[in-house]
């Protein structure tokens, strides 16, 4: 009798889903293993990393990643092969190819459109470029100072971190001058914002101002977004004006532009549809901000560290750094010593495909309330749990709303009469 219950609630499942597309978003460990720290190369949790900081993808999906305390730059496969790309290991100064040269705390890394990395070399107060062959060279900065210039005439104090723009200019977060500067490709050094005012004005040019830079990631437009102490995230237009993107005071709160709060954000990342991912460090999660400012929780459990993989809505983190790969997946850089990986994260949770039209559905993950845009008049849609239970149905014309605030936390399935199914996320 248990078997053939057993089988009748899989028939029945399996009838209710059967020409439904689930986007499930799996957290995974793609290499090191967590709470242990070291510099060994290998495959997946063989592998040992130390305090890394930052990471950018290439075109064809590896993963680099400033290895900080271990003074190094790695090199991750898409299969989680670790190998030392460039660095001693032993901090230094020195320019050579692969582990002939050295750096002293690399911080940030950054990557152009032809594959040359650049790092933000931050207790050497250089940025430092590596090609595809793993030499590396001194672009700009020596000894640390704020001054405008040529190579190694002009001055960094402690580079934080850096971005490349479509144009090739590289941007960088010079943290204790609380400035950016723009650096060519051939390694002339200008201040672009920021006066060097402790301080959080908005405003043009040397006339804005900024608090403890963190990270730095440009979009398909050319504006800059810069990651603060002060749980903002600023942008910067291409003409140098400077405001407040998101973010207002401490807190953990979704919500749109400055009506959403962070925990110091950290790192931060733009996919190729503009939307931001950021490294919400002390709220541990990872924040996800859309081309129109809608702020959401992306992955983890606002509160909780951890190393746990799984659905997003069940991973913890102690995140510090994110990229987005070509194909959509995100990587972070994990300060339980280890790198994570969100798989398939640009499907289904932001916008979804019918026959004719896109559908979006925002935020997602919500704490209450998600907004439907993209929907002809009178669509009916229905709410399923996921032993295929269904929990509410309705009628939405466009742009309405649905009130969640009485379901549990977890993933549910959300279908509309022409067929088209999404997942949500209920934190």
């Amino acid at each position: 009798m248990k078997q053939k219950l057993q089988f009748l609630t899989i028939f029945f499942i399996t009838t209710i889903f059967c020409n439904i597309s689930i986007a499930q978003i799996m957290v995974s460990t793609l290499a090191g293993s967590p709470g242990s720290s070291g510099n060994t190369n290998g495959t997946g949790s063989a592998a040992r990393f130390n305090l890394p900081n930052d990471l950018v993808t290439d075109a064809t999906g590896n993963i680099y990643v400033a290895d900080r305390v271990n003074h190094l730059i790695r090199k991750i496969t898409p299969t989680g092969d670790v190998t030392t790309f460039a660095g001693s290991g032993v901090a230094g100064n020195t320019d050579g190819t692969g582990t002939a040269a050295s750096f002293n705390n690399p911080n940030g890394i950054a990557i152009d459109a032809t594959g040359n990395l650049y790092i933000a070399d931050l207790s050497n107060h250089r940025i430092r470029k590596i090609n595809s062959a793993g030499e590396v060279t001194t672009l700009a900065g020596s000894t640390s100072g704020y001054l405008d210039g040529t190579g190694t005439s002009a001055r960094f104090s402690f580079p934080q971190s850096l971005v490349v723009d479509n144009l090739g200019d590289i941007y960088v977060a010079d943290r204790d001058n609380l400035r950016i500067s723009k650096v060519t490709s051939i390694g002339v050094v200008t201040t672009f914002v920021g006066n060097g005012s402790y301080a959080n004005v908005d405003g043009t040019g040397t006339g804005a101002s900024f608090n403890n830079i963190h990270d730095i990631t440009v979009d398909n437009n050319g504006n800059i977004y810069v990651t603060q102490d002060t749980h903002k995230i600023r942008k910067i237009t291409p003409s140098a004006v400077v405001s407040t993107y998101a973010g207002s005071t401490l807190g953990s709160d979704n919500g749109n532009g400055t009506a959403a709060k962070f925990n110091v954000p950290y790192g931060i990342t733009c996919d190729s549809n503009n939307n931001l991912y950021v490294a919400d460090r002390n709220n541990y999660t990872i924040r996800k901000i859309s081309s129109t400012g809608d702020v959401s929780t992306f992955a983890g459990i606002t509160g909780t560290s951890g190393s746990t993989n799984g659905d997003v809505a069940i991973a913890t983190f102690s995140p510090q750094s994110v990229t987005v790969a070509n194909n959509g997946n995100v990587y972070v850089a994990d300060n339980n010593y280890i790198i994570r990986k969100i798989q398939d994260a640009a499907l289904g949770f932001s916008e979804i495909n019918s026959e004719n039209n896109p559908i979006s559905i925002f935020p997602n993950p919500t704490t209450s309330i998600i907004t439907i845009s993209g929907l002809l008049n009178s669509e009916t849609y229905a709410i399923y749990d996921m032993m295929g239970r269904q929990l509410q149905n309705g009628v939405l014309n466009n742009n309405d709303t649905i009130n969640l605030e009485n379901f549990a936390t977890g993933k549910y399935l959300l279908k509309f009469s022409n067929g088209v199914t999404s997942s949500i996320l209920k934190n």
